[in-house]
């Protein structure tokens, strides 16, 4: 698959998924698993906000996506983010982990948070 058809998912995208929204399981309904991907920063978050009995469940939706990993160049991406955005912008460091992954992997981020982002050059956003 090409990246250019894969489109990663900020934490918020599964968190509203998760908690019934109908207009972001329409948007990923039409997006399909197989282009759907997620960052492990966005797996953590979701993982440690899980209740123990749903667990199971949500490690399996999960295992129906495309997880990016961290590699040596999405933490210098996020190395950089770091550093140009700490201190003007306050960027949180889960967003900064998730933002690098798009811009290095050359995907848009699907996201309705696009205020935490949008001040970063190079990322691009998914308009469902």
């Amino acid at each position: 698959m090409a990246k250019n058809e894969i489109i990663l998912c900020d934490t918020n995208i599964f968190i509203h998924l998760f908690r019934g929204k109908a207009n972001i399981k329409a948007a990923l309904d039409k997006i399909g698993n197989d282009k759907i991907a997620f960052s492990i920063i966005t797996y953590a978050e979701i993982i440690y906000g899980t209740p123990k009995a749903k667990l199971s469940s949500i490690k399996t939706f999960f295992e129906q996506l495309t997880l990016i990993d961290l590699d040596t160049d999405i933490s210098r991406e996020f190395k950089g983010i770091v550093l140009s955005y700490s201190f003007n912008h306050h960027i949180k460091i889960p967003d900064a982990l998730i933002a690098a992954t798009p811009i290095n992997q050359g995907v848009p981020l699907f996201t309705e948070n696009k205020k935490d982002f949008d001040f970063i050059p190079g990322i691009k956003f998914h308009k469902p």
